[in-house]
C-alpha cells in the first residue's frame, strides 16, 4: 500500500483511541505492544513522507503512552517527548 498522509493520521489516531479503550479497561492490558508498533509504523512513514507535522504527533502519542504505562524507561519516553517538541517548534 503506498504511503500517503491520511493514512499515517489515521494510524495515529487508531493507537490512541485503543490507548483509552485499554485504560478504561475495555480491552486487554496486552494490547500495549500493539499500539507501540502502529505508533512506531505511523512515525516510519511520517519520516519517509517528510512530514514533520505527523511525526511530531506519533512521537508525542508514543511518548505520552509509554510514560503512563511505563512501557519504556522514563528517560526514553522523556527523550520521546523532546523530540516531538522540537519537530513541533521546527515546523513553519
Amino acid at each position: 500500500m503506498p504511503l500517503n498522509l491520511p493514512l499515517v493520521y489515521a494510524k495515529i489516531n487508531l493507537a490512541q483511541n485503543l490507548a483509552l479503550l485499554l485504560n478504561q479497561k475495555t480491552l486487554e492490558s496486552d494490547r500495549w505492544q500493539e499500539i507501540v508498533r502502529i505508533l512506531e509504523g505511523a512515525n516510519r512513514e511520517a519520516i519517509e513522507l517528510g512530514d514533520k507535522r505527523s511525526q511530531s504527533y506519533a512521537l508525542g502519542i508514543l511518548g505520552k503512552i509509554s510514560y503512563e504505562q511505563n512501557l519504556f524507561s522514563s528517560s526514553s519516553s522523556q527523550q520521546l517527548l523532546e523530540q516531538a517538541l522540537k519537530l513541533a517548534q521546527a515546523i513553519e
